[in-house]
Formats: C-alpha cells, structure tokens, sequence
C-alpha cells in the first residue's frame, strides 16, 4: 500500500519541464534504474488497488545482487545450478568460492550503457568496465575449463536510445568525456527514424562493434569457447539458447578429453 498523495506529487514531478528537459538530454549522467520510464508511464496502472503486476512488470524489476545467490531448475531433464554472483566491484571479492567446477559460464554486458558512466566511479564508462571485467573471467586460468556465454543484453534499450545518444563521441576541449572513438560507423543521427534503413544499418552496425569489443578480449580464441547471444530481458528464448550452449559446452569437454579435440 502506498503512502496518501504518493502517486500525485511523482506525477507532478514527472511532469515537470525541468525535469523532463534533463531526463530527454542528461539522462546517461543519473544514477537511477533504467525501467523508471516504464513505470511512470504507466503510473494508474501501478497505483490501482486492483493492480497484479504484469510478466513484463516482473521482467523490468531490477534488484542489485548482492553476494552470491544460488538457484537450481531442471530443463530436458537436465538439473542446472546457477549462481548468480553481484557485478559491482564491492561485490567481486565475494567470488571465488563458487568457482570449484564450473562448466560454464554467463557474463551479461548491457550494451544500452555506452553512454553511462559507473554508480562506483563517475569518470568511468560503463561498458569499459565490462570490458575489462570480461577480459579477467574470460583469461583466468580457473576457468580454463569452462565455457563462456555472452549475453549482449538490454538491446531493446540500446534501439531506443540509439537515435538520442551517439556511440561514437568526440569532446576536444576534455577527452575524457569521448568514448568509442574507434568505432567507424555508420552513425546514427539525432531523431532518425526506427524504421528508416540508416536507423537499422546503424543499429546493426553497432551491436556487431560491441560484439567484437569483447571478443577481442580473449586471448585464447583457439582454446576458449564463447557463444554470444544479442538478448533483452523480455526475451524467453534465452534459457533455449543458454541450455543449447552448455550441451555445446559440454559435449565440447567430452571430445576433448577423449581426445577426439586438441587444445
């Protein structure tokens, strides 16, 4: 139940000029949840004292892990035990004891965030950090042994954004404010149609840069295995996909080990 004149005094302030003016231009630059905007448009349906949240209300909730949280399910059969381990840097000395035989792994890298900087450290793009996160797990000798699974994920964010943020930006006066500056393009311009062919070649073009970011960084691509799948949270086909990958997974150490692969 919701405090008296909650619901009035957000919409008040979603509403506001100001507020909207830095939510269209500055939004890359505020610490806050990337589902706000869904919920605020849709603020009567979320007040109603008969509201029962939607699947997609469930899937936009975000809840920053904390720790390691494990879960079991089974699919075809075959019982999976997940950890989910926190992304943040205060999280990550809480790894390691969950890393005795693992068979794979799955990394996300929110490709939505090229523009945003870290909550921990705000001269710090976001997607870099991922990057360099990626470059450790994937080149760590404990995981020699597992596979690896890329989720490019939020991509339906990326697309909504793609058209108000630039990839690829250049600031002369104060470097540190670029980012991408090796991306070639072909570059998406401000307010460009979603349904234009230039709007897609750019959407594409981008997702394929993001990719190869982070391919570049293994630096054992005969020996390592990665499977990349371009995904956002509404999408139900990842757990096909992530079940499909760890068959290839293993199946791939079983042939190794007989012989049959050399690594």
């Amino acid at each position: 139940k919701f405090p008296m004149g909650l619901k009035e005094s957000l919409v008040k302030l979603w509403n506001d000029e100001g507020l909207q003016e830095v939510w269209a231009n500055q939004r890359n630059m505020i610490q806050v949840q990337d589902n706000l905007e869904y919920f605020m448009k849709d603020i009567d349906r979320v007040f109603a004292q008969n509201y029962v949240p939607t699947e997609s209300d469930w899937l936009r909730v975000r809840v920053r892990t904390s720790g390691v949280v494990r879960e079991v399910f089974k699919l075809d059969g075959v019982e999976f035990h997940i950890w989910d381990v926190g992304g943040q840097r205060n999280e990550r000395r809480k790894w390691i004891h969950v890393f005795d035989n693992v068979q794979a792994l799955i990394f996300f890298g929110a490709i939505n965030e090229y523009d945003q900087r870290l909550f921990e450290n705000n001269q710090v793009n976001r997607i870099q950090e991922a990057l360099e996160l990626f470059e450790t797990v994937a080149n760590d000798e404990i995981f020699d042994e597992a596979g690896l699974i890329l989720f490019l994920n939020k991509s339906d964010l990326y697309a909504d954004k793609l058209n108000k943020s630039p990839i690829r930006y250049i600031d002369e006066k104060n470097p540190d404010n670029s980012r991408f500056p090796d991306f070639k393009g072909p570059y998406c311009p401000v307010g460009e149609p979603r349904d234009s062919k230039l709007w897609k070649e750019c959407h594409d073009a981008g997702i394929d840069y993001f990719e190869q970011l982070f391919m570049n960084r293994n630096h054992k691509p005969s020996t390592k295995s990665i499977y990349s799948h371009v995904t956002c949270a509404m999408d139900q086909g990842n757990i096909d996909f992530v079940f499909g990958a760890c068959k290839g997974i293993v199946l791939e150490k079983m042939l190794t080990d007989i012989g049959m692969i050399r690594k």
